[in-house]
């Protein structure tokens, strides 16, 4: 049952980062564009996202879940 929690927090991690980029990424079309509610739309997503992030992650999920911790490992074996 761990497992299955880990896969989701992660899940919940890279979801919350991939939707905050493309975001970023496509902010400066819509705008040229003039989709405002589609904006306000998609920035609620991400601001629930956070909220979801903020309340079901802990700071050692964080630091395991983003690869911190094995690239970490990883210098430390090679040096």
């Amino acid at each position: 049952m761990k497992t299955f929690i880990k896969i989701y927090k992660a899940m919940l991690l890279w979801a919350t980062m991939f939707s905050i980029t493309m975001f970023i990424l496509g902010l400066e079309s819509m705008i040229e564009e003039n989709r405002w509610l589609l904006i306000a739309v998609w920035l609620f997503i991400n601001m629930l996202f956070c909220w979801m992030c903020k309340n079901i992650l802990t700071i050692r999920d964080l630091y395991k879940l983003s690869g911190t911790y094995y690239m970490e490992k990883l210098i430390r074996t090679t040096k």
